[in-house]
């Protein structure tokens, strides 16, 4: 008896849940199409559509009333295709459903949304009408334009986005093709040279550098005949810059070092003397090279890495000195020692650069009295502060200059902990 008696109820609890739930959208929907309406008498046409959407999507569905507003808001705004297409929705579904008065607005406004939808039909359609003759003239920059004036009639047209990119396409086409055609008429080899640089990956690339590369060896040969050392010592460099590995690199690497010779430009090795404020005492030795990439290596040090053969012994910043019976006089002493190693490579003859890092111990010396326990004088000595001392990494980079063919003069700076500026002379060898 009892089954029976709740069984009914619970269908009554859920038929009203869902009525309400109903009522609820439709009050939502009711809400936001009145706010739609008065933002439509105000003119806010953006905002009032918004507000029909937000209405329509409430319901899952358009309505005869929300589809009415929204053909009147399209037509407000301009949007007479779209106007078109929602009157002829609202002629084939919803007229049924809708009261007299308003299918009598609704027809009030066929003839003039009808007619200002095809004249925006007709202008789309000579746009891109307009579009096609300059594409099959092959203006394609004309076509674009117009292509892109379709929009302003219909916004974000499928049809005219993809009549855009297909003239874009050809008018880049047509664009390298003028690149190449101008460098192949003129077969001036500077104009060969700004094809690739636009269009290292072109359509002609590949056959381009073939004839860059046949060009630089013929030019540089021909300016080699006629001794002229600094002209083909440019196609030269171009050549092996560009092909490596080609056949003629080994030709041409080896008349590029005679022009170098012949122009006083070689490739060198040098030892040097270095001065920093903290490391004095410096030797460098390494290589200059015109077209590779050289090596340097620094040793640097202060002759107070030398105390490190006289210590007694080790201390810290805790030392006791009433315990130890040690006691610092402040005199102190900081060695150091330090390698470095690294790359060179020319930046404009005769300057080159040089960039590397290093490593060095660096300790800190201080000077003690000891006494006995009677604080009688004992002896004195240096011993190493463990913890102020120790291995330290660095980087450092800076410039070598060649002067002739016998001195070479560097500056550079390292860092470790701060700026330090460092100097080096040298000669050549």
């Amino acid at each position: 008896m009892k089954v029976k008696l709740i069984l009914p109820i619970l269908l009554f609890v859920m038929s009203f849940n869902v009525t309400n739930a109903q009522l609820d959208s439709n009050t939502k929907a009711i809400l936001y199409f009145t706010e739609a309406e008065k933002l439509f008498n105000q003119g806010d046409f953006n905002n009032s559509l918004q507000y029909i959407d937000k209405a329509e999507n409430t319901l899952n569905e358009p309505v005869a009333r929300t589809l009415a507003l929204k053909i009147k808001i399209h037509y407000a705004l301009g949007n007479f295709v779209k106007a078109k297409q929602l009157i002829d929705n609202y002629f084939a579904n919803y007229m049924r459903d809708a009261t007299q008065d308003l299918n009598d607005e609704i027809l009030s406004l066929f003839v003039d949304i009808e007619d200002a939808s095809e004249a925006v039909v007709n202008k789309y359609k000579n746009a891109i009408s307009e579009g096609e003759r300059f594409y099959q003239r092959k203006m394609y920059n004309e076509a674009i334009i117009s292509y892109r004036k379709a929009f302003e009639f219909m916004p974000n047209d499928s049809y005219a986005t993809a009549k855009v990119q297909l003239a874009t396409d050809k008018l880049n086409e047509q664009i390298e093709f003028n690149a190449y055609n101008k460098a192949k008429q003129s077969n001036y080899i500077e104009d060969y040279e700004n094809y690739v640089r636009k269009y290292p990956y072109g359509k002609y690339a590949s056959e381009v550098k073939n004839i860059l590369e046949g060009g630089y060896y013929r030019f540089g040969n021909e300016s080699y005949k006629a001794k002229n050392y600094s002209e083909a010592k440019n196609y030269y460099e171009k050549y092996l810059n560009k092909y490596p590995n080609e056949k003629f690199s080994a030709e041409v690497k080896a008349k590029l070092n005679i022009c170098y010779r012949k122009l006083n430009q070689n490739s060198t090795a040098f030892y040097m003397y270095n001065y920093d404020k903290i490391n004095p005492l410096g030797f460098s030795m390494g290589s200059l090279l015109i077209n590779q990439v050289g090596l340097y290596l620094n040793l640097k040090m202060n002759t107070e890495i030398f105390t490190e053969f006289d210590i007694d012994g080790e201390t810290d910043n805790y030392t006791s000195d009433e315990l130890s019976g040690i006691y610092p006089t402040g005199e102190i002493k900081e060695g150091n020692a330090a390698l470095s190693f690294g790359l060179t490579y020319k930046i404009v003859y005769p300057l080159w650069a040089y960039v590397g890092g290093g490593a060095g111990y660096y300790a800190l010396y201080e000077f003690y009295d000891e006494h006995d326990y009677n604080e009688y004088f004992y002896g004195s000595g240096w011993l190493r502060n463990s913890e102020e001392s120790g291995f330290k990494i660095f980087p450092e980079g800076g410039v070598i200059l060649k002067i002739s063919n016998a001195v070479v003069l560097k500056y550079g700076v390292i860092y470790n902990e701060e700026i330090i500026h460092q100097f080096g002379f040298g000669i050549q060898f």
